[in-house]
This record gives structure tokens, C-alpha cells and sequence, in this order.
């Protein structure tokens, strides 16, 4: 199946799928299901078949409670939003009024080393002040790899 999802074809890899259950034993185990779908996303959208795709990560979100964006579905899923736009997407991402789509990105937020990241072993009564200014904090490691945001309000005692 994995490898007629590759090529993009979409007609074997739905016939694959349905004949699963009638030539197994009995039994098909959930991720095998679920792998089977997610291979039926993709070879839709090999295929061309972005609506069919779209309906079936449909059905996927709808049958899982959550799902990695690094696995076969979170891929699929990428390439399905990035095709369907923000009018069609299966995962209806929210977009705020006053931002605009064509703007470029540095427009809404500053760039890592400006926003003046806090060490991630400072005390944070140490730096309260900092809040005044800033509603969240990004806070760094010793490498200068973002480990983490603190936000203000969840600083209740300090």
C-alpha cells in the first residue's frame, strides 16, 4: 500500500484498503487501520485529489483525539492545509481580523534575539520587572535554544 501511495495511486490503495478486512484473519489492529487511512490521505493527494483528501483527514481528525504533526497524518495534514488554503481547511485555523494574510510575517513579530530572551536558570522574583513591559518572556538555555515562554499571568505569586 505504502508504495501505490507513493506513486499517487489512489483507486489501488482504496481497493487494498477495503479488501483488509476480508482477507485478514479476524482481526486488524487500530494502527494498522489508522495507517491505512492515513496511506489513503496520501495517495489522495499524490493523485491530485485534494477534496478527497481533504474529506479524509476530515474523518481522521474527527476519529482521534489529537495526533503528531511529525507523523504520516500530521505530514498529510500539512500538505492538505497548504493546498486547501484558510477558506477550506479541515482543521479551521483561527485568523485574527487584524492581521492580514499577505502581510509578510515580520510585520506581527520581531525577530528571536530582540525580543531579549531570560536565562532558564534565572530566579524569577529576579526578573518580575520584566513583565511591565512584556506580557510573555521567552526563556533560554545555556546553548541559546528556546526552552520554553512565561507569561505573566501565570506568575500569581511572585
Amino acid at each position: 500500500m505504502r508504495a501505490f501511495a507513493t506513486i499517487g495511486d489512489f483507486d489501488m490503495v482504496r481497493r487494498l484498503k477495503e479488501r483488509m478486512w476480508p482477507d485478514s484473519v479476524g482481526s486488524i489492529s487500530r494502527s494498522v487501520k489508522q495507517e491505512a487511512d492515513e496511506l489513503l490521505m496520501e495517495a489522495a493527494i499524490n493523485n491530485n485529489q485534494v477534496d478527497v483528501a481533504r474529506r479524509l483527514l476530515r474523518r481522521i481528525v474527527n476519529g482521534k483525539e489529537h495526533f503528531s504533526w511529525r507523523s504520516r497524518v500530521g505530514l498529510v495534514a500539512l500538505k492538505v492545509e497548504t493546498l486547501s488554503g484558510f477558506t477550506n481547511s479541515p482543521l479551521r485555523p483561527h485568523v485574527f481580523p487584524q492581521i492580514l494574510l499577505n502581510d509578510p510575517v515580520e510585520k506581527y513579530m520581531i525577530p528571536f534575539r530582540e525580543s531579549q530572551p531570560l536565562g532558564a536558570d534565572l530566579i524569577l522574583e529576579n526578573v518580575a520587572m520584566r513583565f511591565l513591559k512584556d506580557s510573555a518572556v521567552p526563556l533560554v538555555n545555556d546553548w541559546g535554544s528556546c526552552v520554553g515562554i512565561v507569561h505573566s499571568r501565570d506568575c500569581t505569586k511572585v
